[in-house]
């Protein structure tokens, strides 16, 4: 007869024990790898979610964005001379289209110049100062109109303003214009 106690165990249980104590360590860290992953999954997607709305929202507006892009082109080109045109062509072109203007009015040009160039702001702004003789009422007009008919437009800076004694009714004066148009750096 075998007198072994019951709480005895035989080697092959004490291995088969051991065997599943590591299984399930095994199967305890698999579990934790998973959801330390699970995890990282998760808060990666959350911060990814509102840039692939956004950029979803922008591919979705993309008519839109063509054609307020079109209007925004056809306001720089009201604004400002293209970043393809020379500076002191620009400026020459402006000066010819004020010196004709003026001369629709009857206005004399005693003295014309173009400034060199100097950066703005992602701009050139490029200087004309003119001077100018005639009528006070044609000079108001073109300084009025200056801004709706000219393309692209001409800024005014400055602007001084001496009487000459009346020979005649007419008011005439002389005008110092100090102005600028604007260039699109290339």
């Amino acid at each position: 007869m075998n007198l072994r106690s019951p709480k005895a165990l035989r080697s092959e249980h004490v291995w088969l024990l051991i065997a599943a104590a590591v299984l399930a360590a095994v199967l305890i860290a698999g579990i934790g790898f998973v959801a330390a992953k699970h995890h990282w999954a998760t808060s990666t997607m959350e911060q990814l979610e509102p840039r692939y709305a956004r950029l979803a929202g922008l591919r979705d507006s993309g008519e839109r964005l063509k054609a307020t892009e079109k209007e925004l082109s056809a306001n720089l080109a009201r604004l400002a001379y293209g970043p393809d045109s020379d500076p002191a062509q620009a400026g020459n072109d402006a000066l010819q289209r004020l010196r004709t203007a003026m001369a629709s009015r009857g206005l004399q040009v005693s003295s014309s110049q173009v400034l060199p160039a100097r950066e703005e702001g992602g701009f050139l702004r490029i200087g004309l100062n003119l001077r100018v003789d005639g009528d006070m009422t044609a000079l108001r007009d073109l300084l009025r109109d200056m801004a709706a008919e000219q393309k692209p437009v001409i800024f005014g800076e400055s602007i001084q303003f001496s009487s000459q004694p009346a020979r005649t009714q007419q008011q005439n004066i002389t005008t110092q214009l100090n102005l600028f148009v604007l260039k699109v750096q290339s």
